[in-house]
């Protein structure tokens, strides 16, 4: 998701509604998300991409723009991901058990 992966409410200096995008690597079947912010699920499903072939988030750095969209994707992927037996790894920098609750 990157910096600010989610829509901006603002529009740029030309008036024109900026861009959001999402940062994936997909290997074989699995998806692996880059960071997680704001409107990552989202991103997600507006890619195409399968919830039920997310296997990783990479997070560079726990700056809010970076990890605000992670407990929503965690949260309300449960409905997307409810056949998937496969945990959603999450790496990183910090004490992630800390912060979602998981080791």
């Amino acid at each position: 998701m990157g910096t600010a992966g989610g829509p901006r409410w603002w529009r740029d200096s030309e008036g024109a509604v900026p861009r959001s995008g999402i940062a994936t690597a997909v290997v074989g079947d699995a998806v692996y998300l880059v960071d997680c912010g704001d409107g990552a699920g989202g991103n997600l499903a507006r890619a195409g991409l399968d919830f039920n072939a997310l296997r990783g988030v990479f997070i560079t750095h726990l700056h809010s723009d970076h990890v605000a969209g992670l407990a929503p994707l965690l949260m309300f992927s449960l409905y997307e991901m409810a056949l998937c037996r496969v945990p959603v790894q999450i790496f990183g920098p910090g004490n992630r058990s800390g912060y979602t609750g998981y080791p």
